[in-house]
């Protein structure tokens, strides 16, 4: 399992960070080279969003943690905006998920329904 977090800041300052989870399994099946630090930047960032065939998004209003705290250097029990996607292959199996922690302030959701 590759489990990689990417912290965003904006002027220096964090205002969000992702936690992402991909099996090895993955890595095979999308020809990834793990010893490539390229590689696996790229499928973090692009490639696990391109082959996806469907995502669910979940979006909820939570406190911060001792580990999301420490991570975006705020108060514990700050408020946050949690978006986890679960992303699926095209023979409809979860591949990835990838939980994106945002502090609302910098940050607006906007959904066209």
């Amino acid at each position: 399992m590759l489990a990689s977090t990417n912290i965003y800041k904006s002027a220096h300052v964090a205002v969000g960070y992702s936690f992402t989870q991909i099996p090895t399994s993955t890595f095979e099946a999308l020809d990834v080279d793990i010893s490539n630090d390229a590689a696996l930047e790229d499928l973090i960032e692009r490639k696990i969003f391109d082959v996806s065939s469907k995502g669910d998004l979940t979006v909820q209003l939570i406190s911060s943690n001792e580990e999301e705290s420490r991570i975006l250097e705020i108060p514990e029990e700050s408020p946050l905006l949690l978006s986890e996607l679960i992303l699926f292959n095209h023979a409809h199996q979860a591949f990835s998920r990838c939980k994106f922690y945002m502090l609302p302030k910098f940050y607006k959701m906007k959904f066209q329904i």
